[in-house]
């Protein structure tokens, strides 16, 4: 199965980023990764409850998925330095 990519840079960009989002997670809570700090862990999972929230703004069209667009933003902005000692540590662990 192939992986669509956008044609532009920046898309590319924040694919990349918000794949490496959900990749520190999951390395997290495997126990595979231990250097996150307790408010990245709660920034990170407020994020990913308020995707799965049944009652945010999804039903009021056409603004129903920018709010989620704009909570994962705010807190990929905030998490980008633990995300960039992430990414270092994969490249050195090799996983």
């Amino acid at each position: 199965m192939s992986e669509i990519t956008p044609s532009n840079k920046s898309g590319t960009k924040k694919q990349s980023q918000f794949r490496l989002f959900f990749d520190m997670m999951r390395d997290h809570f495997n126990k595979t990764y231990n250097g996150m700090s307790q408010w990245t862990i709660g920034l990170m999972i407020f994020a990913l409850a308020y995707l799965v929230m049944p009652f945010d703004f999804d039903w009021f069209l056409p603004f129903g998925y920018i709010d989620d667009a704009v909570v994962i933003g705010f807190v990929m902005k905030y998490v980008k330095k633990e995300m960039t000692k992430y990414q270092t540590w994969k490249a050195n662990s090799g996983v």
